[in-house]
């Protein structure tokens, strides 16, 4: 990659800023070479730091275990179809 050294136009109405960073292929670099410098990106290169693990939190329950609510359900299903 390439950053460049200074804010200038280039053709097509293209600006470049200062810092932007363009691909080596890019066709604004031919013939402007003395206007950029070549940089590394770190993120290519170093090791991405090793994320802490943070233990997950328990939500409290709002609702009922499913298994009791289907049992209560049905119960009065029952109870409905008894009472005919």
């Amino acid at each position: 990659m390439y950053r460049a050294k200074d804010t200038f136009w280039a053709p097509d109405n293209r600006r470049i800023v200062k810092g932007d960073l363009v691909a080596p292929d890019d066709p604004v670099v031919e013939g402007r070479e003395d206007l950029f410098e070549e940089v590394v990106i770190p993120q290519a290169v170093a090791k991405q730091p090793a994320k802490k693990a943070v233990p997950a939190k328990k939500a409290a329950a709002s609702k009922p275990p499913a298994g009791k609510a289907d049992d209560k359900d049905s119960e009065d299903g029952d109870k409905g179809g008894d009472q005919e």
